[in-house]
């Protein structure tokens, strides 16, 4: 079986979900079948030393964004010094550079990756993509919600890949070891990872438990994650009366612990794809309160591992947080059928397998 040299672009190396994603995939694909490569756009982030301790080469253009076209133009370079077998690049700006630039030096097969459903995009986006759409061999979704997105957009000449993110299991330690770690005592407690970016909403879900903090006193709510947005919710918090009931804990690693002390996962986005933190719950075995939107209902199952409600209704989510916090059967029954969930879909040595055998096929050989 032949070795794939695989060259992979991403803007950044931050820490985030197709971050996260992709550090996870790459470093689980089989050696030395596999020899990937990393280019990112912008400067190095917190994530680039993880990428290099798992023998992956990083190199990083240090662009300060799409008009820092002498950085960018760098990526030209990298294509033909690493000179992969396949090119993959993730998110919007590196797959119109993949797509443009793809096959310098020699034919290649090009891959682009949807991660997210991407509303914030405008006509001129689309118009640049629908330039070079037909440019890349394939595109892969993560989730069927982001590619009805994609070929709403620009039609099904090109077939797009359904291969949805895996993770590793979480080694969660037992729940009065995660609170006492985290000086938290025993009353119920809510947890939110995402960052404060605008699609996360987070203010929906600040008010969402504003209403559960009436209802139950002694709740608590948990926000891990950092981002721009952060301040403005810090602000919001305090006008809505909550102080002391809403941790804003920045960015965290130590997720098995908090996941292990909540009793119940939220997140209000009002997109998303395959948010990594309903797959991390259901390893966790933490049921969810999720919005019905994008591809979350395709990792929730209602009434069965969690709940889902309308995007835009605090009150049914407040609703939804309170009926589980009061119920700890139901919480414990849902929580298991998640991990069961997890156990069966959403391992990462699928997702591995299910890759490998797309590069394989797309080369034209047998996996």
């Amino acid at each position: 079986m032949t070795r794939i040299r695989l060259g992979v672009v991403l803007v950044n190396t931050n820490v985030g979900g197709t971050e996260l994603s992709l550090l996870r995939l790459l470093r689980s694909y089989p050696r030395p079948e596999f020899e990937p490569h990393l280019c990112t756009l912008a400067a190095p982030g917190a994530l680039a030393p993880e990428f290099e301790r798992a023998g992956i080469p990083v190199t990083s253009l240090h662009a300060t964004g799409p008009a820092d076209l002498p950085r960018l133009l760098a990526l030209k370079r990298w294509i033909r010094e690493v000179d992969p077998d396949v090119l993959h690049g993730y998110l919007y700006g590196p797959n119109l550079l993949v797509r443009a630039w793809g096959r310098i030096g020699r034919s290649r097969k090009v891959v682009v990756s949807i991660h997210g459903i991407d509303r914030w995009r405008t006509p001129l986006h689309d118009a640049l993509e629908s330039l070079v759409w037909g440019r890349a061999d394939a595109v892969v979704a993560g989730s069927e919600a982001a590619r009805r997105e994609v070929q709403a957009r620009f039609g099904r000449a090109l077939p797009v890949e359904l291969i949805r993110n895996g993770i590793e299991p979480l080694e969660c330690p037992a729940r009065d070891v995660a609170r006492q770690r985290l000086g938290l005592g025993e009353g119920p407690v809510a947890l939110c990872v995402a960052n404060f970016i605008r699609y996360k909403n987070h203010p929906e879900l600040l008010e969402a438990f504003q209403r559960v903090a009436l209802a139950i006193p002694n709740a608590r709510l948990l926000l891990a994650g950092g981002g721009a947005g952060l301040p403005a919710c810090r602000r919001l918090a305090a006008r809505l009366g909550l102080g002391s009931k809403v941790e804003f804990l920045g960015l965290r690693r130590d997720i098995a612990d908090l996941y292990a002390a909540a009793d119940v996962v939220l997140l209000a986005s009002r997109e998303e794809s395959t948010p990594n933190t309903l797959f991390e719950a259901a390893f966790a075995g933490r049921p969810v309160v999720a919005t019905d939107v994008g591809g979350i209902p395709e990792l929730v199952l209602p009434g069965v591992t969690g709940c889902l409600v309308p995007v835009g209704d605090a009150a049914a989510m407040a609703a939804a947080v309170i009926e589980l916090f009061e119920d700890r059967a139901l919480r414990a029954r849902m929580g298991g059928a998640a991990r069961d969930y997890a156990q069966r879909q959403l391992a990462l040595p699928r997702e591995v397998g299910e890759m490998v055998r797309f590069y394989r096929g797309l080369l034209g050989e047998a996996a």
